[in-house]
């Protein structure tokens, strides 16, 4: 039997070329094979384990959960999820400086999204640590960047950081994303007043006040704001809006007390003294602070009213007043025919302008002048002293000089 070489030669060549496909056969079937194959039995294990941690956690069982999770991670179990389960569960337990930890180990082994990130940054601004929070929130910006709640903690990052245009171009940014977004407009004109751009600023307040401002404190700002710069009328508007808006149970004392003020400036005493009776009513006289009482009492002067005023007033030293000038007319009116020449009441008073006024020459001469009246002469003469150390040995000084010494030979 003769065989055709050329067709051996051909049979050859068909046979070499098949070899490789069969290898590569081979070895798909053979990695099909190890595929299909049960895992061994200790990664069997640590699945289950981890399944039935997941199962504790979805049961809020947070304490069983981070145990089991916890011996995951030591043993380096399923590292990734492990630790990031286990840093949620101790967020849940209150134990901060542990989920930290383990969100970091989850981070660190590629096991994280953007909600990892963000409590992990949340957790490190609450140990301080400003720089570690930035980072995080940088990089939960690159995976989720449809997230404006995380460029918007970044912005405030950025402000404590003092990098206030970078701030500035992301809030911006959400104003152009979002014309409705109210915090994005506030936190940009709070940069923009502070840089100096009042109108800018003016102009994102309004725009937010619109959008919403239920407890009235951007009508309180541009008020503020309008007040700062002579505008009276407007502040005075600004500033009616936001006693319309505050809670009947709370409402906005320094704006009524600044409202006031400025009816008195417009000379409407009438309108400054209706608003702070309103408030006295929903307060009480008790809750009515030092500054309220003080502008009630001009109020009530600048009507004709002396005995209100006088009242006003001396609640207004009651509730702690710091201003020499309400212990000064109290003292003076106390001294006084009108007052009743109520020498108690006005050494009170006395003391305190001298307490609040301590260089006052006018202050010091009356206190003296009232301890030598009174008899008390170791406190003239205390006093006697401060104002010839202040003011020189003035008319006055050598007038109690002399009261002290008729009083001391008729001893």
């Amino acid at each position: 039997m003769t065989i055709d070489g050329s067709k051996l030669r051909r049979f050859e060549g068909t046979l070499g070329s098949l070899v490789p496909k069969l290898h590569r056969a081979a070895a798909i079937g053979l990695a099909l094979a190890c595929l299909a194959a049960p895992p061994p039995l200790a990664a069997q294990d640590a699945s289950r384990k981890l399944r039935r941690a997941e199962s504790l956690f979805r049961e809020r069982r947070f304490e069983d959960a981070a145990e089991a999770l916890r011996a995951l991670v030591a043993r380096g179990e399923h590292v990734g999820e492990a630790a990031r389960l286990l840093g949620h569960a101790c967020y849940e337990l209150g134990r901060k400086p542990d989920a930290r930890a383990a969100f970091a180990r989850a981070i660190a082994a590629g096991r994280f999204d953007e909600d990892v990130l963000l409590r992990a940054a949340e957790l490190a601004g609450d140990a301080g640590d400003l720089a570690g929070r930035r980072e995080l929130l940088s990089l939960a910006r690159l995976v989720a960047p449809e997230r404006w709640d995380v460029a918007l903690h970044l912005a405030l990052l950025d402000e404590s950081f003092g990098r206030a245009e970078s701030a500035e171009a992301t809030y911006r940014m959400g104003v152009e994303k979002d014309p409705f977004d109210r915090d994005a407009r506030v936190r940009l004109a709070e940069l923009l007043l502070a840089r100096g751009d009042h109108e800018g600023a003016a102009a994102q307040y309004r725009v937010a006040h619109v959008l919403g401002d239920p407890d009235g404190a951007i009508a309180r700002r541009l008020g503020d704001m309008a007040y700062a710069g002579k505008d009276l009328d407007s502040a005075a508007r600004w500033y009616e809006r936001v006693l319309e808006r505050a809670p009947a149970d709370r409402p906005d004392v320094e704006s009524a007390v600044r409202l006031a003020k400025l009816h008195l400036i417009l000379n409407d005493s009438g309108s400054a003294a209706r608003v702070l009776e309103s408030l006295r009513g929903r307060l009480g006289d008790d809750a009515l602070p030092a500054s309220a009482w003080e502008t009630l009492g001009h109020a009530r002067l600048e009507s004709g009213d002396v005995d209100a005023f006088v009242e006003a007033w001396e609640k207004a030293f009651e509730a702690g007043s710091s201003n020499p000038e309400v212990a000064r007319r109290l003292a003076l009116h106390a001294w006084s025919r009108e007052g009743g020449r109520d020498a108690e009441k006005a050494l009170r008073f006395t003391e305190r302008w001298v307490e609040l006024a301590p260089e006052s020459e006018e202050a010091l001469q009356l206190l003296a002048s009232a301890y030598a009246e009174r008899g008390r002469r170791a406190k003239a003469e205390e006093a006697l002293v401060r104002l010839v150390r202040a003011h020189g040995l003035t008319r006055a000084a050598r007038e109690i000089v002399r009261e002290l010494a008729t009083s001391a030979s008729s001893e």
